[in-house]
């Protein structure tokens, strides 16, 4: 089970993962919880050495390693060991090897997390195949492949065949196993990270309710999976914009973990980073700001300089102090997670795009003329690694559409901004703040081009609901001069 969003990380399921969301982090699976950092080059080459002649010893070591190094990040050194346990295992056995598909289902883990859901989807793809015939279409195996291929397709956008293998992969274990198993709450795990990612909030709650209730009554209410489930279930919360529930439910995780497992340990760095989200919703900036920087230094404790942890926090702060109008080290941050990413991810990703988007908003801010290209080659990248309605575009979209409206270029921003407004409201519904942010800028462009009508029905919807809404502010007061600009007779 794997404890959901550094809100910027990504939505996992067994690994949330799922899609790219914008802001939280992944709890590390718990299968492996309380592992030591394992060692560095020198344990793989003693594997190599110690236990030369015993080829079999030598795939399952290379593969627990891996396994450690990949779910501590630390993607350089897994990929070598995984490989050659492959390698070792189709040696000596064939491509047809029961262990060997453990090995491939482990690659294929690797892969989504490194950014390459393809090759990831491939893999998946044959280790499926590969179980079926040698174990038959009921064993756990399969539905734990299910699990993992239903998560690849769900970062690649493909929700229908994602939802499809999810409820297989459920209904195989449900029928293997009592209701309360622990292949079942993983599966509905995987499956309320499906429907969160298709918008379908509810259903999603739903799941991750069912999820924590079998853990608290098979596990108990005092056990890290348990406490995982409340995270998992915080983040929905969050997403629906039900603040109060979300900060409660994460308050009781972050007690849990310092009293458990103490200050310096990934999960209480996650759970703080994804407790920091809800204040800062809530226009508590400075509480944020203490929390952001207090999962950074867990996370540089644990990890050193340079990690994706790292790198995804940094641009999380970035963000609050973007908000807190301290531009000049919410850059600096953003440039410095940016750097990161490239190094641990390459230029493709996604991650580029939105700590890009991220950097632009600092420059339209400072009215530097350099926001637009940036916004351009952030918007340009998203949509090369993502679908075209993934939420992570949304920002991009707007912040591109209301720096271009500012400038004067509104007949350029408005399909923008449409666009990004359809998403919201098919992903988040009309009452949503977010929704109504969009509905904002769309109304301030439509203004500027004369659209009077539609102007006024969405800026005065977007400024209701958002006036009592500190973290959308600039938002509410937008909203609030444009409509004085009116002439009296479009009002």
């Amino acid at each position: 089970m794997v404890r959901s969003s550094y809100e910027t990380y990504l939505y996992p399921g067994p690994v949330e993962v799922s899609v790219p969301f914008p802001p939280h982090l992944t709890y590390p699976s718990t299968e492996h919880a309380g592992t030591p950092t394992p060692p560095g080059a020198r344990g793989a080459t003693r594997i190599e050495t110690d236990l030369a002649g015993q080829p079999d010893v030598q795939a399952e070591m290379m593969l627990l390693l891996g396994r450690i190094y990949r779910e501590l990040g630390v993607y350089d050194r897994a990929r070598p060991l995984l490989e050659r346990s492959l390698d070792l295992r189709q040696t000596r056995f064939g491509p047809e090897d029961v262990q060997a598909a453990s090995v491939m289902a482990e690659l294929g883990r690797l892969w989504l997390d490194m950014g390459r859901p393809e090759d990831a989807e491939q893999l998946q793809r044959e280790t499926l195949t590969l179980r079926r015939q040698l174990l038959g279409p009921n064993h756990p195996d399969v539905g734990k492949t299910l699990r993992d291929l239903a998560m690849v397709l769900t970062s690649r956008g493909t929700y229908d065949e994602a939802e499809t293998l999810q409820r297989e992969a459920l209904a195989l274990n449900q029928r293997e196993f009592d209701p309360e198993h622990a292949e079942v709450a993983s599966d509905l795990e995987g499956l309320q990270s499906i429907l969160r990612a298709r918008g379908q909030s509810e259903a999603a709650v739903v799941a991750a309710r069912q999820v924590l209730v079998i853990r608290q009554k098979v596990l108990g209410p005092d056990h890290l999976e348990a406490a995982t489930a409340m995270n998992n279930l915080a983040i929905l919360h969050r997403e629906r914009w039900e603040l109060a529930e979300a900060e409660r439910l994460y308050r009781e995780v972050l007690a849990f973990d310092l009293r458990r497992l103490g200050e310096v340990h990934p999960y209480t760095a996650t759970v703080s980073n994804n407790l920091a989200f809800v204040l800062r919703d809530r226009g508590q900036y400075d509480d944020a700001e203490r929390l952001f920087r207090s999962a950074l230094d867990i996370d540089h404790r644990l990890y050193g300089r340079e990690h994706p942890n790292v790198a995804t926090v940094l641009n999380n702060l970035a963000g609050v102090l973007s908000a807190k109008g301290d531009y000049d080290e919410s850059e600096r941050r953003s440039r410095e997670a940016l750097a990161m990413f490239r190094r641990v991810y390459g230029d493709d990703s996604w991650r580029i795009g939105m700590v890009q988007g991220a950097i632009a908003g600092v420059l339209s801010a400072r009215r530097d003329p350099g926001a637009e290209a940036l916004y351009r080659e952030a918007s340009a990248g998203l949509e090369k690694s993502l679908t075209p309605a993934n939420p992570t575009l949304e920002p991009v979209l707007i912040g591109l559409g209301h720096h271009l409206t500012v400038r004067g270029a509104a007949d350029q921003a408005e399909p923008l901004l449409r666009r990004a407004l359809r998403t919201r409201l098919s992903r988040l519904g009309e009452n949503h703040p977010r929704t109504a942010e969009a509905q904002v800028r769309l109304g301030a462009c439509l203004a500027a081009l004369g659209q009077w009508d539609e102007a006024l029905t969405l800026l005065t919807a977007g400024h209701a609901r958002l006036r009592d809404e500190p973290h959308f502010r600039s938002e509410s007061r937008e909203a609030e001069r444009v409509l004085s600009t009116f002439p009296s007779a479009a009002r």
